[in-house]
């Protein structure tokens, strides 16, 4: 009952702000749909002082978003500045639209910006890009197709600046302490299983683990799974894909010795600091863990593991976006950081100095990516881009929610505490009365 009652005063908050908060119109569209775009017109920047407030999110670094959102900016418009907002306890979107503090420029994914449409702040992009200029045909497809599907309708509510990629990382001391050959390229999930096998065993009082593949959900990105139906809205995961997913989770975690303490997490300090774990099969933490690295982790980078009907692919396309505000007063200058970021030289810059893999179909900065960090750039490290993303699937307002009841469900089932067609029977029942429950 209180997440109503919260739901019901934050749509009258967003509805208010968004009617009588904003003030006079400025020059820039609210872009709506460009099946008839007509002539291009040209975009308006201000000469006069402008202040873009940026919500960025929690985990990435002040230095990052400084020198690939900001700075290119204010060398070319240096009337432009910025407010940084950190999300956070008290600083959310939803604390700053109940505030009526609502942000410029947010940062989000293509995977979560649905909560963002359900707040009222979105609209759609494409005159905005197509009065700039900017070259969508400059980017990775599959990126693209992820941002402007993302909520199922073919608008583009934001732009992206970088993509996740997965990579089969593996620490080279527990390999040669144990005398196995290192992971070959193109491995299927069975033949990881069984490497993962031979590579779990006790030594020295060490339990030594073979392999720790993050979360179910990571394992079944690949095959871009949905878990709520955008017609019927109704639940899709008590299906044969789920069972092979769980199936292959179940056999990983049960190879003798090898379940970690904690279903689904501590993933990274059993592989990085305990140094107890062969192989971790995960998305792009290379920027996360340079430090480590630098400072003598052995550290290999094979390709991701695939399906056999899937080859070469990896999890679904995952893209860092940052999107404007359909509130803010200054949509025109707000979309020129979204252009200055989607920069050859910005891309390039991202992938050097912070390991973000770029959105350009540009292999020559795949090519680059992490040389100018010190620990990385020994490494070989293209072998992670050797697969592709898999298509998105399709997201729903209730698909955060559905991924979080699936998990809960999965770990329950691994364990022990029902078996696979019971554990999804009630994931599927339990999504569906979500659904109808937030409906009402």
């Amino acid at each position: 009952m209180m997440r109503k009652r919260v739901y019901v005063a934050l749509l009258i908050t967003v509805c208010a702000g968004i009617l009588f908060a904003c003030g006079p119109k400025e020059s820039a569209p609210d872009a709506g749909s460009a099946s008839d775009p007509g002539p291009v017109k040209k975009v308006q920047v201000s000469k006069d002082p402008v202040t873009l407030k940026f919500l960025i999110g929690a985990g990435i670094a002040m230095e990052e978003v400084e020198v690939l959102f900001m700075d290119p900016v204010k060398k070319k418009y240096p009337n432009i500045s910025f407010e940084v907002i950190r999300a956070g306890k008290g600083s959310q979107l939803i604390d700053l639209i109940g505030a009526g503090n609502i942000p410029d420029l947010v940062m989000s994914d293509n995977t979560n910006i649905g909560s963002s449409y359900d707040y009222g702040v979105l609209f759609d992009h494409t005159e905005l890009i197509r009065m700039l200029g900017i070259n969508l045909e400059r980017l990775d497809p599959v990126v693209v197709n992820g941002v402007r599907d993302a909520l199922g309708d073919g608008l583009i509510y934001g732009l992206p600046y970088f993509q996740q990629f997965n990579a089969l990382y593996y620490n080279k001391d527990i390999f040669d302490k144990f005398g196995v050959s290192y992971p070959k390229d193109g491995l299927t999930w069975d033949e990881t299983v069984e490497l993962a096998r031979r590579l779990t065993r006790q030594d020295g009082g060490v339990q030594y683990k073979g392999l720790h593949y993050e979360n179910v959900y990571r394992l079944a990105m690949p095959l871009s799974p949905d878990f709520v139906d955008r017609v019927s809205l109704k639940a899709t995961v008590n299906n044969e894909m789920w069972k092979k997913v769980f199936d292959l989770g179940y056999r990983i975690n049960n190879i003798p010795g090898n379940k970690p303490p904690r279903v689904d997490n501590g993933y990274t300090n059993a592989f990085f600091k305990e140094k107890n774990t062969a192989m971790l099969a995960t998305t792009s933490i290379l920027g996360t863990f340079r430090d480590t690295i630098r400072d003598g982790f052995n550290l290999g980078v094979a390709q991701y593991p695939s399906y056999p009907e899937r080859p070469n692919t990896y999890g679904f396309v995952s893209a860092g976006m940052v999107y404007v505000t359909k509130t803010s007063k200054h949509k025109n200058e707000a979309m020129l950081m979204l252009k200055e970021m989607m920069s050859d030289e910005v891309q390039l810059l991202a992938s050097r100095k912070y390991a973000r893999k770029t959105i350009l179909q540009n292999p020559d900065v795949d090519r680059q990516f992490g040389k100018d960090l010190e620990g990385l750039s020994n490494i070989d490290l293209q072998s992670a881009f050797k697969s592709k993303a898999a298509p998105a699937p399709a997201f729903t307002q209730y698909t955060a929610s559905a991924r979080r009841l699936v998990m809960s469900k999965y770990i329950e089932f691994i364990e022990g505490k029902g078996d696979m067609n019971t554990a999804l029977r009630a994931a599927e029942e339990e999504i569906n009365k979500m659904i109808e429950a937030e409906k009402k």
